[in-house]
């Protein structure tokens, strides 16, 4: 015990050095090694406060959970007096009443100087909120300063891999008033860089998610988030990026210690549509005193994309919808008509845990979703992806050669951990979209989850069904959706999106040298270069169809789900074009030997799907446009077998009969094994869209 303080007011104080235990779990130095526990000991600072209760000023009203949860607040349990069952749930907030005067929140001296002010803009965002003056700043404050009441200590823990912000709070047991907390901020909210530029500089939309879970905030999204080079920052707007981050990450956690859960449902009620986000992002860099955007009402959301971005430029001056909403309802005593959907939804950490647990997906309601059309951000995330994807990875490959907190490494290490990690492009986003275009049996409306949370969900989800309605014809429906990831600006099948990507980077002076994410200056050798572009053609064996089997995922697997009330006929004949160009879709052509001797030479073109992959997509054709597809294939059988043989002539075009003339062609030997295997591929998809007879 290093000292033992006893005050006039009965408080106890005790500062003590203990030695613990620690057993962690080693990782192993070889595939065939297996993991160990490795036990050690440290030594902690341990600070006791033991207090007299105080009870609660005369000013402090208890409050009581809301049953209808339309408000998300921790709350502290208390049994009912004279009933052995029953709990009341009070809430967690604090006594702001003016004789006790405001909170004051203390800045540790290890926040670095550029980002002090972030932070106490953060802290101060809460006056913005409440409409006058609950929040004070300390900064420069001792960061081994202990606790105090009616404090809250923000301290910087200098962690560029770190994956979690978190704060804490200590409550009143007997009435949920708040007394005091902390918040634990990792340097890693700083590591921005061009992938929040690329919106914000007239580019295209980008990801940069920012929190998660109860008590430790995940912003594992958010750093994978920055890592665009298609348009690179200056220092300065770095830092403006990285202080925003800084910003809304305090604010977030502040929430925690007033006492506010998370709402992921905030991106999903905002008033603005994805277009006027985006719009209003364009310049964001450009105007240093841009305004921001209110693109989620509750800073208590894991935001995304430029929501994050213009969310935080907003909190600067404004408060959030849904955080006025519900602090006018906490500390109100008169509350029946002050909580309004209308204005914001709520949905928190155990809805998403309900859901998931009977694999369901709650629209609306989930961590760095963004927007209030989700399926049309989800769209165009996918598209966003698949434009930026080779700058992505090789961001990825820089940070990883050249770490934030570490000695350089090998690119033959970078290269060993890396590949197997990469995942096909917009997989995940894919099956999200298929679940709620084609079945929808694994989504729920929020309205129906909140109803039936701890029960079986209802399945007659008629409010689903209206807003996928709304929001497929806001994403231009589904011929948009499934030719906007398949065809390039020109309108044609997007084949060669990989290489072009790859070629351009090369031809980026980036390429070679300048700034990671983290900071650190790098120049990449002739070696490292040669090593990089290997890694990113073994990537391009895996991926280069990948666009197409995540399409393929959006396609029904039966043609009676693509009915009349799910496509107009414009839109099914435009599917069948798309059917027919994916057919027909080649980047080379081969030479086909037929006829007498084989002397006669047909040019067809080598098709970039295979047969198995186009059949996938036929179910896209229709009935009423079958005619279409099948015009298309018969063409090309038709020139193989006539030139092989002018006296055969197609008379009904059906797959017996092409079946019976190959046959017949190969037995007389007018075809070479290549012009036997072309029509063999032919035959198998169009067979497959025509039938046998």
């Amino acid at each position: 015990v290093k000292s033992l303080n006893f005050d006039q007011l009965n408080n106890l104080e005790i500062n003590q050095v203990s030695k613990v235990r620690v057993s962690k779990l080693t990782e192993p130095a070889t595939a065939e090694e297996a993991a160990k526990y490795q036990t050690r000991e440290e030594t902690l600072a341990l600070n006791l406060q033991i207090r007299p209760y105080e009870s609660p000023g005369k000013e402090f009203i208890v409050k009581e959970a809301d049953i209808t949860r339309r408000a998300g607040f921790f709350v502290t349990k208390l049994k009912r007096k004279g009933l052995s069952n029953g709990t009341r749930n009070l809430i967690t907030k604090w006594d702001l009443s003016p004789e006790k005067g405001p909170i004051t929140f203390l800045i540790s001296d290890t926040v670095p100087a550029q980002y002090v002010q972030a932070a106490a803009e953060g802290a101060l965002y809460w006056n913005k909120v409440f409409g006058r003056e609950v929040v004070i700043v300390k900064t420069h404050v001792d960061p081994q300063a202990n606790p105090q009441n009616r404090s809250v200590m923000i301290r910087w823990i200098p962690w560029m891999d770190s994956g979690a912000a978190y704060a804490q709070a200590q409550s009143d047991p007997l009435t949920g008033e708040l007394l005091r907390g902390q918040i634990f901020m990792p340097s890693v909210f700083t590591r921005v860089g061009s992938a929040d530029l690329l919106i914000t500089n007239n580019g295209s939309p980008t990801r940069k998610p920012t929190m998660n879970s109860t008590s430790g905030c995940d912003i594992a999204h958010k750093v994978m988030g920055a890592s665009l080079m298609a348009v690179e920052a200056s220092d300065s707007e770095r830092l403006r990026l990285a202080q925003d981050s800084v910003r809304t990450t305090v604010a977030h956690e502040a929430g925690h210690v007033f006492g506010m859960r998370h709402n992921f449902a905030a991106s999903f009620s905002t008033k603005h549509s994805d277009s006027e986000i985006f719009a209003s992002a364009k310049n964001y860099l450009k105007e240093p005193n841009h305004q921001g955007l209110e693109t989620i009402t509750s800073i208590m959301d894991y935001a995304t994309s430029v929501d994050d971005i213009l969310s935080a430029a907003y909190i600067k001056h404004s408060g959030l919808s849904y955080d006025k909403m519900v602090m006018s309802w906490a500390y109100a005593k008169e509350d029946s008509r002050i909580l309004d959907e209308n204005i914001s939804k709520y949905c928190s950490d155990e809805d998403i845990g309900f859901a998931n647990a009977k694999k369901m997906n709650i629209y609306g309601c989930e961590r760095f979703d963004g927007g209030k059309n989700p399926l049309l951000r989800k769209y165009l995330d996918t598209k966003n992806s698949k434009e930026t994807l080779i700058n992505v990875l090789f961001v990825s490959v820089l940070n990883r050669l050249y770490p934030a907190d570490a000695d350089k490494t090998t690119i033959d290490e970078v290269m060993k951990a890396i590949l197997p990690k990469w995942k096909l492009l917009g997989d995940e986003t894919a099956k999200y979209l298929s679940g709620l275009l084609l079945d929808k049996k694994e989504f729920i409306s929020l309205s129906n989850a909140k109803a039936h949370v701890g029960t079986d969900y209802d399945t007659d989800d008629t409010v689903l069904s209206d807003s996928l309605t709304v929001h497929l014809a806001e994403a231009g429906g589904y011929n948009n959706i499934l030719n906007g990831l398949l065809r390039n600006s020109q309108n044609a099948i997007d084949i060669q999106w990989v290489d072009q990507q790859i070629k351009a980077l090369q031809a980026n002076p980036k390429f070679k040298q300048g700034q990671t994410l983290g900071g650190r200056d790098y120049v990449l050798t002739t070696e490292e270069e040669e090593k990089i572009l290997n890694l990113f053609s073994e990537f391009l064996k895996l991926n280069k169809k990948t666009l197409f089997s995540v399409t393929a995922e959006l396609v029904p697997t039966e043609k009676a789900l693509l009915r009349a009330d799910t496509l107009s006929v414009d839109s099914a004949k435009k599917l069948a074009e798309t059917f027919v160009d994916l057919n027909a879709a080649s980047i080379e052509s081969a030479d086909l030997k037929v006829g007498v001797d084989l002397t006669s030479v047909v040019q067809v073109p080598l098709k970039y799907l295979t047969p198995t992959e186009r059949e996938k997509f036929i179910t896209l054709v229709t009935k009423e446009n079958l005619v279409l597809a099948a015009d298309a294939m018969r063409l090309g059988l038709n020139k193989v077998i006539t030139t092989a043989d002018p006296l055969l002539v197609v008379q009904t075009g059906k797959a017996a009969e092409y079946k019976a003339f190959i046959a017949d062609l190969e037995q007389r030997k007018l075809l070479d094994a290549k012009a036997s295997e072309w029509l063999a591929a032919e035959l198998k998809v169009f067979t497959q869209l025509v039938g046998e007879n």
